[in-house]
């Protein structure tokens, strides 16, 4: 993952809006798969089964799972890129921020 040269129009304007000038030479803490996972947080990943960076999420969960990195990862089906947007038309997508939220309130919690 991470930005390229290679990529559609519009996944490069994506990658342009979120680095601005560090495009021409983002930093790998722009790319979680590039970032050394010792002393991450805990980790929740949601990611739709029609979602084009699938793998980028079960490449990072895998990262995370290797370096004993507390996570979870969740793959909805049918649901595309950004799907959890869509909250009052999807109930999947309800799910998912509720899914999100139990993991958080779970990581919040005394040891």
């Amino acid at each position: 993952g991470g930005p390229r040269e290679n990529l559609r129009a519009q996944s490069k304007w994506v990658w342009r809006q979120y680095l601005g000038p560090a495009w021409e030479s983002p930093p790998p803490a722009a790319v979680p798969c590039k970032v050394d996972p010792e002393g991450m947080p805990p980790v929740w990943l949601g990611v739709g089964d029609a979602d084009p960076l699938i793998e980028d999420s079960f490449q990072f969960a895998r990262l995370l799972h290797e370096a004993k990195r507390p996570h979870r990862l969740h793959v909805y089906p049918g649901m595309p890129h950004g799907f959890t947007v869509y909250t009052r038309q999807s109930d999947i997508a309800g799910k998912a921020m509720a899914d999100a939220a139990d993991f958080v309130d779970a990581a919040l919690q005394p040891a």
